[in-house]
Formats: structure tokens, C-alpha cells, sequence
């Protein structure tokens, strides 16, 4: 995982947006998974989140009231760019659970991302409400 250097500026080869942040949660029955990606739009923060369960397809677009400072000042201050790259439990071996990914871009435009099975970083419920203060509920 690590970071990567962003190429292709705020929108990738297809035109599509490039995220600031992007978070996958893959329960135990993959199916269940949840989808958030936060992006920047003509100078607006927009958000999109995806619940998958199972064969039913639900999601949520909007734009947000949040400045894109004030977003990243939040971010930054959880130091996602300083976790680790992959997180697991240490002493026990867990075959179900969840997984989550993590891909954030920095105001300088590093690409970080970040991952883990049933083991988390520091600071990860202060990520999580973050992201709920910008989506609503997970």
C-alpha cells in the first residue's frame, strides 16, 4: 500500500473525480459491504455513499455545506497519512470479521492508502464520526 503520487489531477483519465477520500468496509458476507467516497467538484466538497446488501443497491449523492479546508484541517488532524499501511490482530488468527480500505489524498496531493482485517489505528472512531460529520450515519 504505502502512498503514490496523484497523476492525473482532480479528475482521472475517464473524466471521472479524483476522491480525497475513499473508505470500503467488507463485512464477513462481502455482499454487506459500504462504500463512502468524498470529492471535489467545481470548487464544492461532494460525497456519494453506497450500501451493497446483498442483491439490493442503495446510495446517497450530495453536496456538502463543509468548505474543503475545513474537511482537510479535520482529516489532517487524524494523521491517516502517518498510519500504518495494513493493520491485523497480532496473536490470534480470525477467518471472519471485516475489512476495511482506506485511500486518502493530502492537500499536496500524496496518495495514501491504508488498510486492515479486524484491527484498526489509533484515532479510527475519530475517522469514522469525520466521515459521518461530511456523509451522516455509516
Amino acid at each position: 500500500m504505502g502512498d503514490l503520487t496523484k497523476t492525473y489531477g482532480g479528475f482521472d483519465q475517464d473524466g471521472r473525480p479524483h476522491y480525497l477520500i475513499e473508505y470500503y468496509l467488507y463485512p464477513f458476507q462481502f455482499e454487506d459491504r459500504i462504500e463512502v467516497m468524498i470529492w471535489e467538484e467545481e470548487g464544492n466538497l461532494c460525497y456519494g455513499k453506497y450500501y451493497y446488501k446483498g442483491i439490493d443497491d442503495g446510495s446517497i449523492d450530495g453536496d456538502l455545506e463543509m468548505s474543503i479546508d475545513e474537511f482537510y484541517r479535520i482529516i489532517e488532524k487524524i494523521g491517516i497519512q502517518e498510519w500504518d499501511d495494513h493493520f491485523e490482530p497480532v496473536d490470534c488468527v480470525i477467518e471472519d470479521g471485516e475489512s476495511w480500505e482506506v485511500t486518502y489524498e493530502s492537500p499536496e496531493g500524496r496518495i495514501y492508502k491504508k488498510g486492515g482485517s479486524n484491527a484498526y489505528p489509533k484515532k479510527w472512531r475519530s475517522f469514522i464520526k469525520a466521515l459521518e460529520m461530511v456523509v451522516g450515519k455509516i
